[in-house]
């Protein structure tokens, strides 16, 4: 099951922060040798000085608080309603960008090119109705989300890794018809 949201819900608060610390001490290029024992909280009051002074832990707070509203998390739950990712989207009249993708299940290759798989497809969805670009922005370490972006059709932009740690892949997206069906539905057809 796939929600959209524009905050993640507070039960998964902690396990969602958790991860994008770990995204972010990737992005930014920090280890956690001395700021272990880290409070995994969305409330301001009770961090400590550790806390607020860490880059990559003040970095995945502001992510989660998504003050202006700007971004929408999509979210990847299990058959249990588990939490199993999320990915944080920025859509706008020309462009849905994926701007990054954390998992909370640790998957193997083939999770994660499951959840990956459900996550583009439903993005790809939304952008169908609009005739949208997909710009999705894949940090440069992700082998297997690289593979997977040019396997489904996503043209890789030139861009400077060194100083933004991403790789950005872009898709045109055609506009499909409301009643019309899905990619998904359409390609069943065809092996039946």
């Amino acid at each position: 099951m796939i929600t959209l949201v524009k905050k993640i819900p507070a039960k998964f608060e902690r396990t969602v922060l958790e991860e994008y610390y770990k995204f972010f001490q990737n992005q930014n290029g920090e280890r956690d040798i001395l700021n272990r024992n880290l409070k995994f909280t969305m409330d301001k009051e009770k961090l400590t000085d550790k806390e607020l002074h860490n880059k990559s832990f003040m970095d995945s707070r502001k992510t989660l608080e998504n003050e202006h509203n700007d971004f929408t998390f999509l979210i990847v739950f299990n058959a249990e309603d588990r939490i199993q990712s999320v990915a944080r989207i920025y859509i706008t009249k020309e462009y849905i960008h994926i701007c990054d993708i954390v998992y909370t299940n640790y998957p193997d290759v083939a999770e994660k090119l499951q959840l990956l798989n459900e996550i583009v497809q439903k993005v790809e969805e939304i952008a169908s109705l609009n005739e949208q670009e997909i710009v999705f922005e894949i940090p440069t370490n992700e082998r297997i989300a690289t593979r997977f972006a040019t396997t489904c059709g996503y043209r890789h932009m030139a861009g400077d890794k060194d100083t933004y740690r991403t790789e950005l892949f872009i898709k045109h997206i055609e506009k499909r018809e409301i009643n019309e069906q899905t990619l998904n539905r359409k390609q069943r057809k065809e092996f039946n």
